[in-house]
């Protein structure tokens, strides 16, 4: 069940960016985000309703809701803005830098969070693969700069609102959370539809937006919120944020492949650097070696000389057959 869901979550990260382009494109960003969240809050009502959860709203509480409601809303709208003119791909890619933001920001946020020598380290290979990416669309049009920057300012509110929450003492039940967090950030999505477009959007079935609207409600927020919240209580935190280096290159390939996306060298450079910085992040070169060091200085398992076999003392047979089957498990470990 555990390997389900973290497959799961993985699923969902990838897929999501590609959600968000093809439901911008057939609607306003703003109806976009606002009916994928409008679907979710209603069943993640009625989920709630059903195994009777408990949906407080007392002061701790509310401020939980309103660290949520920083991501559901404030990261979730600049990325739906974003995907006007960023790649999908690119937006994983981008996304990978939270782990390394969040971390950073608990320094200052969390008692007793450090950033070791390594971490630092990561987070100049990080900067530097976000500088690689900003400065070939440099020389392109100002929309996707902006677009980029939109999607920066959207990993930074999606990491302080875990951070915040993290911090907070109140532990409302996750799916209290959601459902609390989508509540205040229904309005805010309204008044921007109001403002911006104020349009009724036309729906019509066989476009793949609204379907990719009503797959992010129920997949990415419900299902995917599910399985996330659980491999957190299976699993250690560094674990399960280790998914994100993997989600962006299998992003990539799905905007490659579903939407012609293409990828530029320069591109694939800087979000190569942003990964080493993340597999840096979370120590894996150390973990590796530690990993291989049993496979690369074995035990070996000598065959008996004759002078060895003409030995028929019991003792002596023993001792080898114990020598054996301990050189035989040092291997198999």
């Amino acid at each position: 069940m555990v390997i389900f869901a973290y497959a799961m979550v993985i699923l969902v990260w990838a897929t999501t960016p590609l959600g968000v382009v093809w439901s911008s494109q057939s609607f306003h960003p703003t109806v976009a985000v606002g009916l994928r969240m409008t679907i979710a809050a209603v069943v993640t009502g009625v989920i709630i309703r059903l195994y009777r959860i408990p949906l407080h709203w007392d002061r701790d509480s509310l401020y939980s809701y309103l660290c949520g409601t920083m991501g559901v809303f404030g990261a979730m709208m600049l990325t739906y803005f974003a995907s006007k003119t960023v790649p999908s791909g690119l937006i994983s890619v981008m996304y990978g830098l939270s782990p390394i933001m969040s971390g950073l920001l608990g320094v200052y946020l969390l008692d007793g969070a450090r950033f070791q020598k390594s971490q630092w380290l990561a987070l100049a290979l990080a900067i530097s693969g976000l500088a690689t990416v900003f400065g070939k669309d440099l020389h392109a049009t100002g929309s996707i700069v902006f677009g980029l920057m939109l999607v920066l300012g959207a990993v930074m509110l999606f990491s302080l609102s875990g951070v915040l929450l993290k911090k907070q003492k109140a532990t409302p039940h996750p799916l209290a959370l959601t459902f609390g967090s989508i509540l205040l950030a229904l309005p805010g999505y309204f008044i921007l539809w109001a403002l911006m477009d104020g349009a009724t959007p036309r729906i019509e079935l066989h476009d793949r937006g609204l379907w990719a609207v009503v797959y992010l409600a129920l997949i990415g927020s419900v299902l995917g919120f599910f399985s996330y919240y659980y491999v957190l209580q299976k699993l250690q935190p560094s674990t399960v944020a280790m998914a994100t280096l993997v989600t962006p290159v299998l992003a990539l390939m799905l905007g490659v492949t579903l939407n012609d996306e293409t990828i530029h060298p320069t591109v694939l450079l800087g979000g190569c650097l942003i990964l080493v910085g993340l597999a840096l992040y979370f120590d894996l070169p150390r973990k590796a070696l530690r990993w291989l060091r049993p496979i690369s200085e074995p035990a070996l398992v000598l065959p008996l000389s004759n002078e060895e076999n003409k030995c028929t003392d019991q003792q002596r047979a023993g001792e080898i057959e114990i020598k054996a089957h301990s050189n035989h498990g040092s291997l198999r470990n």
